[in-house]
């Protein structure tokens, strides 16, 4: 493929094998550590424009439905258009 040409009639794409996360497989259990280390905290995530962050006293609330005690917070703001 170096040359600059492929050859597309013995090409053949292949795709990385896909983890099972069955029950007690190692995939599992380090998903499960992983999330664990997520349950009962609250990530904060501030409004970045350039190269700086916005909070107001205006904080809303998300709970991640996948880890059901984990939470984010956010800031909201109202976007006012300038005259």
């Amino acid at each position: 493929m170096s040359s600059g040409k492929f050859d597309f009639k013995t090409f053949v794409a292949k795709n990385e094998e896909m983890p099972s996360y069955s029950p007690m497989s190692d995939e599992r259990k380090q998903l499960e550590e992983t999330l664990e280390r997520y349950t009962d905290k609250i990530a904060d995530i501030p409004i970045i424009i350039g190269d700086e962050q916005i909070r107001t006293s205006e904080v809303k609330y998300q709970v991640c439905v996948s880890i059901e005690k984990s939470q984010s917070s956010f800031t909201q703001i109202s976007l006012v258009e300038s005259k």
